[in-house]
């Protein structure tokens, strides 16, 4: 949409407000947490009725909430998050135990209004949290790149072969290298009907507004009385870092991607 065309329909909107009585003020910036995810997710995985192609689509929405509570990125860096944006390791465990997990991100589709941004990699250890792993990201990351054969190992297609898998001594991690035509390939992708037989479109990413209806879609069937959107991620993240204190306040600026404190206040603390 154009600046000139988003402006009429701002102007538009207010215009219908002010006609019907209707109320101005500014809505509560409710923050969501782990412990109001689970459940979500849970409903996403089990609920029928919403109906997709592929069950594919519903891990999928299951991995935006998970990543958007973790890393507090804003919708557009997580929809544009692409294979090369993910590095998949083994870390040697300092205790002596099995190899550890690890999946690390990078997301270059973050907020750029000011021009270039520093890139900041998040870690994501193996979350446990709760029996079923319903926000646990590596159940879902190693997943999708099992199910989509994206390892350059041609025998690691699954967990049980990954956890027979060891680090080499005198090393600290072993790399899970990603094959390099998949790094085009979107982690939220599109899935469209192909004469009749649902595909899953790797290099096409899944519509922003597509997303959005799935959340306010599930947010009813989850009998939510407001639909949850992308942003009470960052609200309940950015909470945490300001109140916590384990972090100081450039890094917590730098995670939220505010230019100062001053950002915070005005459009998340409520």
């Amino acid at each position: 949409m154009h600046d000139e065309d988003s402006t009429n329909v701002w102007w538009g909107i207010k215009f219908l407000i002010m006609e019907h009585g209707l109320d101005m003020q500014k809505g509560r910036k409710v923050p969501v947490y782990i412990e109001d995810m689970v459940p979500f997710n849970e409903t996403i995985l089990s609920t029928q009725e919403k109906k997709f192609w592929l069950g594919f689509e519903r891990i999928q929405v299951c991995l935006y909430n998970t990543l958007g509570l973790f890393t507090i990125h804003r919708k557009n860096a997580l929809l544009s998050l692409q294979y090369k944006d993910l590095q998949f390791s083994l870390q040697k465990d300092p205790k002596g135990g099995p190899p550890i997990p690890l999946v690390e991100l990078t997301a270059e589709g973050v907020k750029k209004f000011m021009g270039s941004t520093d890139l900041i990699t998040f870690p994501l250890p193996e979350v446990i949290y709760g029996p079923l792993l319903v926000f646990c990201p590596h159940t879902y990351l190693f997943g999708m790149m099992f199910h989509a054969k994206a390892f350059q190992h041609p025998g690691l297609t699954s967990m049980a072969q990954l956890r027979k898998l060891f680090v080499r001594r005198g090393c600290q991690q072993m790399p899970l290298c990603l094959k390099h035509e998949t790094a085009d390939w979107y982690i939220f992708c599109e899935t469209e009907l192909v004469k009749g037989t649902p595909v899953i479109q790797c290099k096409k990413p899944m519509p922003k507004q597509k997303m959005g209806r799935l959340l306010v879609v599930f947010s009813e069937i989850h009998g939510w009385l407001h639909p949850l959107f992308s942003h009470q991620f960052r609200y309940g993240g950015g909470k945490i870092l300001n109140e916590s204190g384990w972090v100081s306040e450039e890094q917590w600026m730098l995670i939220m991607k505010h230019a100062d404190c001053c950002m915070f206040v005005e459009h998340y603390h409520s």
